[in-house]
């Protein structure tokens, strides 16, 4: 095996779900990245090539090369972040070791395809797109091809040259990622050349792609969840705090609790309950809830709860789960998003709703929320 080297991005989410799996994969590791010898460019050693700025994931501030003798790359691991820092090389840390994953696929070729499938998140058949039609650029036919398609059109002729001139030149780090750049590349320049080039190399563009498993999202289990009798009892007759208040929609019986709180004590509070945190079933049971007693003895025009919902380590930013419930997720984009920028924020994992109770106009919001947010409490059996 070799040290960790960390070339794509998908590998830092990899990383996070081994953190979350493992009682052992959390701390600060060393990798084989390095700029001993040509200051501030650093390279993955036990692969021997550069790491690009665009996928790798920093710490705030690094690398700073503090003291003048920070020449090493090690990463920190949590259930939510994988983030490099550079590091005086004759410090101690624990390691990782990879190797290439063959247990499905002896042949080593077909892994590598395997590998360059996961990293550019396609099937095995669109790789092997881009590998042959990553050939055709480099072949001389490509020119009298793209000359036949034009069709007579000087304007056209004249596009499909420039984009073989551009898109030829692409260099990646290996093979895999040349022809990743030159099929996008095409694909961006001119996509119809890129699609009459597939056909006459005789690709099966026909046959069913077959995508990879996505990596699914993990939900939050660090959490207490221990029966208060007393506290079960207020639920079932109906008795409320100054905080909390119970309310029935759709033959349901929910419990409302306006105290804001951290997502586990969310979760903790709802055990005390001997209930859980909502998953919601559909969007109808939202538009019931809104529509019920909920939130007589709140004042605020909005309420916004916790639900028991994570995108934890997804490789999809849009793939959620229920975490008490095993429904599917189906709330998005049927109920509207409040804050359609976040999810592109990775640490912006957790769910929550806001609704506008039937004193104004019913509205029923979906909103995405941290670790660190502290919101009302929705529980249900």
């Amino acid at each position: 095996m070799k040290i960790l080297s960390i070339e794509f991005d998908y590998e830092y989410n990899n990383l996070i779900s081994a953190a979350i799996n493992s009682s052992v994969a959390k701390g600060t590791f060393w990798t084989s990245g390095s700029d001993e010898g040509c200051e501030g460019k650093f390279s993955w050693c036990s692969v021997k090539k550069l790491v690009r700025n665009q996928e790798a994931k920093w710490f705030p501030q690094q690398p700073d090369n503090f003291g003048g003798k920070e020449n090493c790359v090690t990463i920190g691991l949590s259930k939510t972040v994988a983030l490099l820092s550079d590091v005086d090389c004759s410090s101690s840390n624990r390691y990782i070791c990879e190797a290439r994953d063959t247990r499905n696929t002896p042949v080593n070729s077909d892994a590598i395809v395997e590998e360059c499938a996961a990293v550019f998140n396609v099937s095995k058949e669109e790789t092997q797109k881009t590998e042959d039609l990553c050939g055709m650029v480099n072949d001389e036919r490509v020119l009298l091809l793209a000359e036949m398609f034009a069709e007579s059109s000087d304007e056209l002729l004249q596009e499909n040259m420039i984009a073989i001139s551009t898109c030829s030149s692409k260099k990646g780090m290996d093979e895999c990622d040349t022809a990743a750049l030159i099929f996008q590349c095409g694909q961006e320049t001119a996509p119809q050349l890129v699609t009459n080039l597939i056909n006459t190399a005789q690709l099966d563009t026909t046959a069913e792609s077959v995508p990879l498993p996505r990596i699914a999202p993990k939900c939050l289990t660090d959490f207490s969840c221990v029966i208060d009798q007393s506290m079960r009892d207020d639920y079932l007759n109906n008795r409320v705090t100054t905080n909390a208040e119970t309310f029935t929609a759709c033959g349901i019986k929910y419990l409302l609790d306006y105290q804001a709180r951290s997502y586990q004590d969310a979760s903790s509070l709802c055990c005390k309950y001997g209930l859980k945190l909502a998953s919601i079933e559909n969007a109808e049971e939202l538009f019931c809830i809104n529509r019920s007693s909920m939130g007589m003895n709140f004042r605020e025009e909005w309420i916004h709860t916790w639900v028991a919902a994570s995108r934890l380590g997804a490789s999809d930013p849009s793939d959620y789960r229920w975490c008490t419930s095993s429904g599917r997720f189906n709330l998005l984009p049927e109920i509207p998003d409040r804050y359609p920028e976040r999810i592109s924020y990775l640490d912006w994992y957790l769910f929550s709703i806001k609704f506008r109770p039937p004193a104004a106009i019913p509205v029923v919001l979906v909103a995405r929320d941290r670790l660190s947010s502290r919101l009302p409490t929705l529980c249900k059996p």
